[in-house]
């Protein structure tokens, strides 16, 4: 799906149990995308840590980190590669460094089916906690926590013309309407109308998939439509298919 950045921001005040001179701020996007390929791909997908080095040397690090359903308990733990932090007092690493599923464990087998399979994690409330040590294993930073949640928001259903509805020959521009996808209002959504001609033979899955859209919008941030007067028009006494998708911010 398309991704936008979240600009609400949950900031988390770290633990003072730091080694002197250390210290670390997590950033989490409240509502992130709950795809894994995101989290390793899109600097954006979850959000980023600060580290803070006021030790004046340079230092290599491994953060290791445990994300926590509420109610499933621990999804996964994972380490990073080895990350080099200079002397320079702040370092900003983004989700893409701070995540590494391709040796992550999962606990909970089952979780770790639903998972692989689906690639993206479970709906709930989450708590995600980082450790940053050094190469000897001593603690720099610990457990820097944040919390998120994953939403999967219901799809929209259409309203009106309904299936298998006429419209008016007077009517040359329609308004499309269905029902809204409720989430948070932080959470930045797009619906996408879609619509082509159903040919003889087919059924409207086919023509959706197959056919080339008469008509289509995907920057629609409201639950309706009116079909623009600059649009290729529609014509009487064809048979057209229309579809909405919800797009979220990620």
């Amino acid at each position: 799906m398309k991704k936008l950045i979240l600009l609400l921001f949950v900031v988390i005040v770290p633990s003072a149990t730091n080694a002197q001179g250390w210290n670390a701020i997590l950033n989490l996007n409240p509502f992130p995308s709950p795809y894994i390929s995101d989290w390793e791909t899109n600097p954006a997908a979850i959000g980023s840590m600060a580290i803070f080095n006021n030790s004046g040397i340079g230092e290599i690090i491994l953060i290791k980190t445990s994300v926590t359903h509420q109610v499933q308990g621990i999804v996964f733990t994972s380490v990073t590669n080895e990350i080099n932090i200079s002397s320079a007092s702040v370092t900003v690493l983004d989700n893409t460094s701070l995540f590494d599923f391709d040796d992550a464990s999962f606990p909970n087998a089952t979780l770790k089916t639903q998972v692989r399979r689906t690639g993206r994690l479970p709906e709930g409330k989450y708590t995600a906690c980082m450790t940053i040590e050094d190469m000897n294993g001593l603690i720099l930073v610990a457990n820097v926590c944040g919390d998120f949640t994953i939403i999967y928001p219901e799809p929209p259903h259409l309203i009106y013309p309904a299936n298998q509805d006429s419209i008016p020959g007077e009517i040359s521009y329609p308004t499309f309407q269905w029902t809204p996808v409720m989430v948070p209002p932080a959470y930045i959504i797009n619906y996408t109308l879609k619509i082509v001609e159903l040919l003889q033979g087919q059924t409207p899955a086919q023509a959706l998939s197959a056919n080339y859209p008469h008509y289509i919008n995907n920057q629609i941030d409201i639950n309706s439509f009116t079909y623009p007067i600059d649009a290729l028009p529609l014509n009487y006494n064809k048979t057209y298919v229309w579809q909405v998708q919800v797009l979220d911010q990620f």
